[in-house]
C-alpha cells in the first residue's frame, strides 16, 4: 500500500470514526452532560456565597456565578472545535439555567422582612416571568461563548481512528460524563447533611416538603439569615439537585441502553409506588412512624441488592434505576424525620446518604469508557492481583459500613457506647483499607506493556484508598478530641426554639464535618477499588 493509500484510508476512517462518534454523542446528549456539570458547579459556589456568614452582595456574587458557569462549559468542551463548542456551548446553558432556576426562585420571590408576613412567603415578584426569561437568554448566550472559546483550546486527546475503543463507536461519553457528574452532586449534599447535624440545624425547618408553608423553591433568601434555618434548607434543594440529576441519568440510561429496560422500569415503578404508598399511609396517620421505619429499610436493601446484582450483570440501566429509587427513599426518610422528629430515621437518612454516594460513582465507573472497553487483554497474573484486590476491598467495605453504622449512631443518638465502638473498631478499618488499598497498586513485575487502562484506574483508586485513610485516622483523633471537650447542648432546637438556641459552633461543626466529609471519600475510594478490582478481573486473556 502506497502512501497516499494509508492517507486515504486513514482519512476515511477518520470520517468513519466522526461520523459514529457524532451519532453517539448527540448534541442533545451534550447538553446534559455539559449543563448539569455547570449547574452542579454553580450550586456549588451558590452555598459559598450565600452562607450567612459570608452573603457577599449580589453585584458580587452574580458575576462569580457567572463566571463560574463559563469556566465549566468552557473546559467541558475544550478541543471539539469552535463550530461544534458554541453549539454545545449554548444548549448546555440553557439546560444549566433550567436546572439553576430551583435556586433563582429564592431571589425571584417576594422578599418579606419576617416570619410574620406569612401571606408574602412563597409568593413571586412582579416581572418573576420576564426575570427567568432574561436568565435563561443570558446563561444561553454565555454558554455559546464559553463554548466557541473553549472549543478552540487545544488539548492532547487521542483522537486518531486506530484507536480501537474509539473506533468502534460503541461508547457514549455524555452518558459517561453525566453519570460522573452524577456522583460527584452528591459529594456537596453530603457536606451539606454533616454540617446540619454537626450544628444541630435537622429541626430548624419544622414542615416537609414545603418550608414554613411556602414552595421550597420559592422560600425567600431575606428569611435564610439565620445559619440553621439556611444550612437545612440548602440540604432540601440539594437534594431535589440530586434527585433531578439521578432521574435524567435512569431516563437517558435507558434511551441509550434499552437492553433490559423493561425489567429497570417495572421495578423502578414497584418500588416507588410501594414507597409512596407507604408514605402516603403514614401521613394519614394509618401508619406510625415506628411502623414506616422498617418498610423504608427494606425497600433500601432491595434496591441495593438490585444495584450490586446489576453491575454483576452488567446493566447500567437497571443500575441507574436502582439508584433513583436509592435517592428518593433518602428523601422520604429525611423528610419523615422533620414532620416525626424521630431521631431513627435521622440514623437511616445519615446511613443512606453515604451509600448512595458509594453506589453513585459505582454507576459512573460502569458508564466509562475504561469499563466498557474489552478490547484490552490481561496475564493471569494480573488477574490474580485484581480477584485478591478486590477480595480484600470487600472485606474492607463491609468493615466500612459497620463503622459508618457506629459513627452516626452516636452522632444522631449520642449512644457512647457506640462512640468508643467507633474509636477501637477505626484500627481495624485503618488496617483493612490501607491493606485493599496496597493491593490494589500492586503490579505485575513480569509484564512489561504499559497497563491497561482498568489496571490505571484500579492503582489510583487503591493509592487513594491508602493516603484518604491515613488522613481519616489523623481527623478520627481530632474529631474525638473536640466531642470530648464539648458541653452538652441539650435536644436539637427545633424551629420555635431558634431565638435562644446555643450560638452555632463553628470550629467543632469544621472538624466533624471534615471527618465525615473524609469517611464518604474513603468509602468511595475502597468501593471503586472493589469495582475496578472486579472489571480487571473479568478482562479478556
Amino acid at each position: 500500500m502506497t502512501t497516499a493509500d494509508a492517507q486515504i484510508r486513514q482519512s476515511a476512517l477518520a470520517r468513519e470514526h466522526a461520523e459514529s462518534d457524532a451519532a453517539r454523542n448527540p448534541l442533545f446528549g451534550q447538553w446534559l452532560a455539559h449543563g448539569f456539570a455547570g449547574a452542579v458547579a454553580l450550586w456549588a459556589v451558590w452555598f459559598i456565597t450565600h452562607l450567612p456568614a459570608v452573603r457577599l452582595a449580589p453585584s458580587v456574587a452574580g458575576p462569580i456565578l457567572l463566571a463560574t458557569l463559563a469556566l465549566v462549559l468552557a473546559m467541558g468542551v475544550r478541543g471539539c472545535g469552535a463550530q461544534r463548542g458554541w453549539r454545545i456551548g449554548i444548549g448546555a446553558g440553557l439546560v444549566a439555567a433550567l436546572v439553576n432556576l430551583l435556586i433563582l426562585g429564592s431571589k425571584l420571590a417576594e422578599q418579606p422582612s419576617g416570619l410574620a408576613e406569612a401571606e408574602a412567603i412563597g409568593r413571586l415578584r412582579p416581572g418573576a416571568g420576564l426575570a427567568a426569561l432574561g436568565f435563561l437568554a443570558l446563561s444561553g448566550a454565555i454558554g455559546a461563548a464559553a463554548g466557541a472559546v473553549g472549543g478552540s483550546i487545544r488539548t492532547r486527546r487521542d483522537t486518531s481512528p486506530l484507536t480501537p475503543a474509539l473506533a468502534t463507536g460503541r461508547h457514549d461519553r455524555w452518558l459517561a460524563r453525566l453519570a460522573l457528574v452524577a456522583a460527584i452532586a452528591v459529594a456537596p449534599l453530603l457536606l451539606i447533611g454533616g454540617l446540619v447535624t454537626s450544628t444541630d440545624s435537622g429541626m430548624a425547618v419544622p414542615d416537609w416538603p414545603g418550608t414554613y408553608g411556602a414552595n421550597m423553591f420559592l422560600y425567600p433568601i431575606a428569611l435564610m439569615a439565620d445559619q440553621r434555618i439556611f444550612l437545612e434548607h440548602t440540604h432540601r434543594l440539594f437534594g431535589s439537585l440530586v434527585g433531578l440529576a439521578m432521574l435524567t441519568l435512569f431516563v437517558s440510561t435507558l434511551a441509550v441502553r434499552p437492553k433490559g429496560w423493561i425489567r429497570a422500569i417495572g421495578g423502578v415503578v414497584v418500588l416507588v409506588a410501594i414507597g409512596l404508598a407507604s408514605l402516603a399511609a403514614h401521613l394519614g396517620a394509618s401508619l406510625s412512624a415506628g411502623a414506616l421505619f422498617p418498610i423504608l429499610v427494606a425497600l433500601a436493601l432491595i434496591a441495593s441488592a438490585w444495584l450490586v446484582v446489576s453491575f454483576l450483570r452488567d446493566r447500567a440501566g437497571e443500575a441507574a434505576g436502582a439508584l433513583g429509587v436509592l435517592v428518593a427513599l433518602q428523601g422520604i426518610a429525611g423528610g419523615v424525620r422533620v414532620t416525626e422528629n424521630a431521631l431513627g430515621y435521622a440514623l437511616l437518612h445519615g446511613v443512606g446518604g453515604q451509600t448512595v454516594f458509594a453506589l453513585a460513582v459505582t454507576v459512573a465507573a460502569m458508564l466509562s469508557l475504561a469499563f466498557v472497553r474489552t478490547d484490552e487483554a490481561i496475564t493471569d497474573r494480573q488477574r490474580t492481583i485484581a480477584r485478591r484486590a478486590r477480595t480484600l476491598a470487600i472485606v474492607a467495605l463491609a468493615c466500612l459500613f459497620i463503622q459508618l453504622i457506629f459513627g452516626a449512631t452516636y452522632r444522631h443518638l449520642g449512644a457512647s457506647h457506640a462512640l468508643w465502638s467507633h474509636v477501637l473498631f477505626a484500627f481495624v478499618v485503618v488496617v483493612l483499607a490501607g491493606i485493599a488499598g496496597a493491593a490494589g497498586t500492586k503490579r505485575d513485575e513480569q509484564d512489561r506493556q504499559p497497563p491497561t487502562a482498568p489496571a490505571r484506574w484500579l492503582r489510583r483508586f487503591g493509592m487513594t484508598a491508602m493516603i484518604v485513610v491515613a488522613i481519616q485516622f489523623i481527623l478520627g483523633w481530632a474529631t474525638l478530641g473536640v466531642v470530648a471537650m464539648r458541653e452538652d447542648r441539650g435536644p436539637i432546637p427545633t424551629a420555635d426554639m431558634l431565638a435562644d438556641a446555643p450560638p452555632v459552633p463553628i470550629l467543632e461543626a469544621l472538624v466533624t464535618t471534615s471527618h465525615q466529609a473524609t469517611g464518604a471519600l474513603l468509602l468511595a475510594a475502597v468501593t471503586l477499588t472493589a469495582v475496578w478490582g472486579h472489571r480487571l478481573a473479568r478482562a479478556p486473556r
